[in-house]
């Protein structure tokens, strides 16, 4: 896949109307297809809707989760939020142990229906939103991974998700500038499964993380993978672990 940005625009609203979308119901197709193979045993896991028959780990993460847990008598309930159709929770629950660790996704309405009824007496459970996930779990942990510069307000969404008084937040794959405050591009992707593009933002790495008010940084690092194209915008793809 190529990706190339443009931009910046003044508003998202600006950004918006010069992007043909996500392709959703495309994507979810496409993800839901892989993903009932990897319920069969035909894969390990999914991810960007392409299977995987050998096992790899996100190391970062696997070490902020194995911390949470340590810290929570070796169980968590961890919030996946934008968590797909489980991909990091077939990719890495073989670590964890299925009794052990609660996956609790929310995404959007397509993927929460797909999910609820492809997955059934397993410790993974679907949200339509942050405040519905609220009403029935107690979160330990939250994950966000490649999401946050994807919503059109993220730092609102951070704070409702500190609402829920996690103990952990790990933030991976987040496109973050150390030089300017948070500026808002249109990414163009040219995939197999359609042609996209939408808003997203380059968010001032010092404003994401004094948003995490109260928490406090356990690292950061940069993740595995940089499109060549974003060094054009000054961006970098980071990540961090906060504790509370």
């Amino acid at each position: 896949m190529s990706i190339s940005y443009l931009g910046p625009f003044n508003s998202w609203e600006e950004a918006r109307k010069l992007s043909s979308g996500y392709c959703s119901e495309k994507i979810l197709e496409s993800v839901l297809e892989t993903t009932k193979a990897v319920v069969k045993g035909e894969y390990l896991f999914e991810r960007d809707s392409v299977g995987f028959k050998k096992p790899s780990y996100e190391w970062p993460m696997c070490t902020a989760i194995f911390s949470a847990m340590n810290k929570n008598n070796g169980k968590l309930s961890l919030l996946d939020f934008g968590g797909s159709l489980a991909s990091r929770y077939f990719q890495h629950i073989n670590l964890f142990g299925h009794d052990a660790l609660e996956w609790n996704i929310v995404e959007q309405e397509h993927f929460v229906k797909a999910g609820k009824e492809l997955f059934k007496n397993r410790n993974l459970n679907f949200f339509n939103t942050i405040e519905d996930c609220f009403k029935e779990k107690k979160i330990d942990f939250v994950l966000l991974s490649s999401v946050l510069q994807y919503l059109k307000d993220p730092f609102r969404t951070i704070r409702e998700l500190l609402n829920l008084q996690p103990k952990g937040v790990f933030i991976d794959r987040t496109y973050v500038s150390k030089i300017c405050d948070s500026l808002i591009y249109v990414q163009q992707n040219n995939e197999d499964i359609c042609e996209s593009s939408y808003p997203f933002f380059l968010l001032s790495e010092e404003t994401l993380i004094s948003s995490l008010n109260g928490f406090k940084m356990a690292f950061d690092f940069k993740s595995n993978y940089t499109p060549e194209s974003l060094k054009d915008i000054n961006g970098n793809l980071k990540g961090y672990y906060f504790t509370f």
